[in-house]
């Protein structure tokens, strides 16, 4: 069952059990494909047929009854919602340019910092209105308009609040923290990837070892802590691992290139 949970690849009824995290792999990927498709089009049209992908999405998953969309292979469901996502995103970058975009928020510091801050806390309030949103799982909350509209603006805020931190000019020690930060950023992927069959392993071990159940160990605060220290400690290590493994077999085809 793993082996076929791992082809289908979907993050809603029970799949992928043994790594959820990875369905946004494969639903990236159909995304990025369908995206490729329609990035030929004019810019109106393209932002035309992304929602028309949304609406799909949302159809086939809230309005179909005669089967569960929710199942279809590698989240499929989800990666036509986030169409537009994807696209506006394309279409921001294409038209306002990634250095554009850091002088502008440069030259308005104040304004871009009480704009976040506005932002994320309309992000919080909408979000809680509109209840329990889970892309992995085709759940979007109780008002589909208000879930684009609060994602835009988390996104946006997110973006304003990057752009600021890479302006901070910082003394030496905290530039070796965001150095530190960065190193994790570019092995996100790596720790996506490894964390939760390491969590549910560490899981395991800290109820042994406290004498409970790994259920137990979610509800308690202590424990939840200590489980998380220690998994946040073997996900690093792995990610070492895994780039030392990286670089011996990049210099091993280099030789056998050579």
């Amino acid at each position: 069952m793993p082996l076929l949970q791992t082809f289908v690849a979907q993050g809603s009824g029970g799949f992928l059990e043994h790594n959820v995290p990875l369905w946004f792999v494969t639903c990236l990927f159909v995304v990025e494909m369908l995206y490729w498709l329609i990035s030929k089009l004019k810019d109106w049209q393209n932002i035309v047929v992304s929602i028309l992908c949304a609406v799909v999405g949302y159809l086939l998953v809230y309005r179909c009854k005669f089967w569960d969309f929710r199942l279809l292979p590698w989240s499929t469901e989800s990666a036509l919602m986030a169409m537009p996502f994807f696209a506006l995103g394309n279409l921001l970058v294409k038209r306002i340019t990634h250095e554009k975009i850091i002088t502008a928020v440069a030259n308005h510091k104040w304004i871009s910092f009480i704009g976040m801050l506005i932002g994320f806390a309309l992000t919080a309030w909408l979000g809680h209105q509109n209840g329990v949103v889970s892309m992995g799982h085709s759940r979007i909350g109780n008002n589909h308009l208000m879930f684009y509209f609060t994602a835009l603006i988390g996104i946006t805020s997110m973006l304003l609040s990057c752009v600021l931190l890479s302006n901070i000019k910082a003394g030496k020690k905290l530039e070796n923290m965001f150095s530190s930060l960065r190193w994790f950023g570019k092995n996100s992927f790596n720790a996506m990837a490894i964390h939760n069959p390491i969590r549910s392993f560490v899981m395991v071990i800290v109820a042994m070892a406290f004498h409970t159940t790994d259920t137990m160990v979610s509800k308690t605060t202590s424990l939840s802590l200590i489980a998380f220290v220690i998994t946040l400690i073997m996900t690093i290590i792995g990610m070492l691992f895994i780039n030392w493994g990286n670089s011996r077999f990049s210099k091993s085809l280099k030789r056998k290139i050579k």
